[in-house]
């Protein structure tokens, strides 16, 4: 077993962090000396700390990564989770692109025109106001 700073050495994520997933019950240390508090976690629980590493790199809430790691999860529950995240990231990376051929634009006005020509105006639509 390891304390908590050599575990946190070898996962490569802070102390603090380990704490804060302990707090939560989504990494418990294996055994706590009722002592000293110490922490001690076991190379076992590696497989499980990286897992938890990877939902949250994909963007998933801790929330959803405990329910996903939990034994009760289903199959279908675990794909309409992921399936959610991959269609937030499309209309996130949708978004971008419409900012980034905004931006290519002006750029372009700039390098043709030496600035830019249209006004700054947007355009919004808002719902209808009975009055």
């Amino acid at each position: 077993m390891f304390r908590i700073g050599e575990f946190s050495i070898i996962a490569q994520v802070s102390g603090r962090l380990l704490r804060y997933y302990d707090s939560i019950g989504l990494l418990s240390p294996e055994h706590t000396d009722p002592h000293t508090g110490y922490r001690f976690y076991g190379a076992q629980q590696l497989p499980r700390l990286n897992r938890i590493l990877v939902l949250k790199e994909l963007g998933l809430s801790l929330e959803q990564i405990a329910r996903l790691l939990s034994k009760d999860a289903s199959v279908d529950e675990i794909r309409d989770m992921l399936a959610l995240r991959k269609a937030q990231i499309a209309e996130s990376v949708e978004g971008e692109l419409a900012r980034l051929r905004t931006v290519e634009a002006r750029l372009q006005q700039i390098e043709t025109h030496g600035d830019i020509q249209e006004p700054d105006v947007i355009v919004k639509s808002v719902p209808a106001h009975g009055l």
